[in-house]
């Protein structure tokens, strides 16, 4: 049932169609019925904004690593591109080589290109994170934003370094010691003082 006298409802309705496209290739007999004034508005016409299908060549043997919600978009990280859904279609963006993993940041995201380093990435494009070469081959496994621009990058087996947004210090703390020596797999902010990590332990 749809309303089209508040606008926020017709972008539900548009929302739940996208949605819908997806469950209809899976199950073609399904009836998907749309009433109400913006349906006798729109008429055969709101069918024709969400077609049934679109072709979206996804390479062989492509996992999706990460997935991750921003402004109603849906980002699906894999290993050579980011499939982005935002409740009409989906895009791709390949990555520049090889991405290891995807972190979201005030600036969108910060992905990791194996043999390159860290790019920032906006949803659209990859751009190169000046003096981020030496992640080439660290591998980092969280990114945990401190400030509007500092950030601790947090890798496998080589400790954290901040990020001022410019350059890239190790620290030398208790905690980057201690994750250089228990293999970092996931760290998150609590709040302005509280970090939680997970380790792979002896």
């Amino acid at each position: 049932n749809t309303c089209s006298v508040r606008e926020h409802a017709e972008q539900k309705v548009r929302s739940r169609l996208g949605e819908l496209r997806f469950v209809k290739r899976r199950r073609p007999e399904m009836v998907i019925g749309v009433i109400g004034c913006m349906a006798e508005r729109e008429g055969k016409r709101i069918f024709q904004k969400y077609p049934r299908s679109e072709k979206i060549k996804i390479e062989k043997n492509d996992e999706i690593w990460k997935i991750y919600e921003d402004k109603e978009t849906l980002y699906f990280q894999s290993f050579t591109t980011i499939y982005c859904y935002n409740q009409v279609d989906v895009k791709s963006v390949k990555g520049p080589f090889t991405l290891l993993f995807m972190f979201r940041s005030n600036k969108g995201f910060i992905a990791q290109v194996l043999g390159n380093g860290l790019y920032w990435f906006d949803g659209s494009e990859f751009k190169f994170i000046e003096g981020s070469e030496l992640f080439s081959w660290k591998k980092v496994h969280s990114i945990i934003e401190t400030g509007d621009n500092d950030y601790w990058i947090c890798t496998s087996n080589d400790g954290v370094y901040k990020f001022d947004g410019k350059s890239f210090l190790a620290q030398n703390s208790e905690i980057s010691s201690y994750l250089k020596m228990q293999t970092c797999n996931a760290g998150l902010s609590l709040n302005d003082s509280l970090f939680v990590f997970g380790t792979i332990q002896d």
